[in-house]
C-alpha cells in the first residue's frame, strides 16, 4: 500500500506540472494582434534549439501579436506563437530538428507581404519585414 501512494503522489506530481507548462504554453500562444510599439528586438538570444523570430514593419516598428507558423512540406506545421511587445516570438521544432521551414504570418495584414519566406536551415534568428504593397 505504500508503494501505491507513493506511486499515486509520483503520478499526480507529474501530471501537475506538465499541466501547468501547457497552461503557460496556451497563455503565452494568446496574444491580441494589433500594431504599435517601437522597440525591434529583444537582448536575449534564441535558444540553441530553436528559431526566434522578430517580426516589424519596414520602418522599424515591431509588429505585436503576430501569429508565427513554421511548415516543413505540406504535411507538418507548428502551432503558431505570437510575438511580444517587442516583435519576437520563439518557436521550438522539438523533434523535427533544424531545417529550412516555411514561414507563415496567420494574421498577416491585408494589403502586406513579408520577407523571407523561410527560415535558415540551422536554428537562430529571423528578422521578417513586413511591407505594405
Amino acid at each position: 500500500m505504500k508503494l501505491f501512494k507513493k506511486l499515486a503522489s509520483l503520478c499526480l506530481a507529474i501530471g501537475l506540472t506538465l499541466g501547468l507548462g501547457a497552461f503557460a504554453a496556451c497563455d503565452k500562444d494568446s496574444s491580441s494582434s494589433s500594431s504599435s510599439s517601437s522597440s525591434s528586438s529583444s537582448s536575449a538570444p534564441a535558444e540553441a534549439n530553436s528559431y526566434k523570430f522578430t517580426v516589424k514593419y519596414a520602418d522599424g516598428t515591431a509588429a505585436v501579436g503576430m501569429q508565427v507558423q513554421i511548415c516543413k512540406g505540406t504535411e507538418i506545421c507548428l502551432a503558431p506563437v505570437a510575438t511580444d511587445a517587442n516583435g519576437v516570438a520563439e518557436v521550438t521544432p522539438g523533434s523535427y530538428g533544424e531545417y529550412a521551414y516555411e514561414i507563415h504570418i496567420l494574421n498577416l495584414p491585408d494589403g502586406y507581404t513579408f520577407s523571407p519566406a523561410t527560415t535558415p536551415a540551422t536554428y537562430g534568428e529571423v528578422v521578417v519585414t513586413l511591407t505594405a504593397e
